[in-house]
């Protein structure tokens, strides 16, 4: 958490020679197992990319409140941002 702003901005500083922006989206297990929050996720998502901003998805290490492996209807875990990289 601590170091992730400093990521963004590092973010924000390249993406932005090519006229490009992005935007953080940080994500829980909670918005893969609830739909209405599944359905939020995509629709922003779409938006975002609608508009020519680029996501940049991490999982929220902070509110999470997994404590075991989570797996989708694949069977695929979500547990780290590689796994949450599959996901999206």
């Amino acid at each position: 958490a601590a170091g992730q702003s400093s990521l963004m901005g590092i973010y924000e500083y390249m993406f932005s020679y090519y006229n490009v922006k992005c935007a953080q989206i940080l994500v829980t297990d909670n918005d893969f197992l609830y739909p209405k929050r599944k359905e939020n996720l995509r629709l922003t998502l779409t938006m975002l990319l609608n508009n020519d901003v680029v996501p940049i998805l991490n999982e929220n290490d902070v509110i999470t409140e997994r404590q075991q492996l989570l797996r989708d209807e694949n069977r695929k875990i979500l547990w780290d941002n590689d796994s949450l990289a599959c996901l999206i």
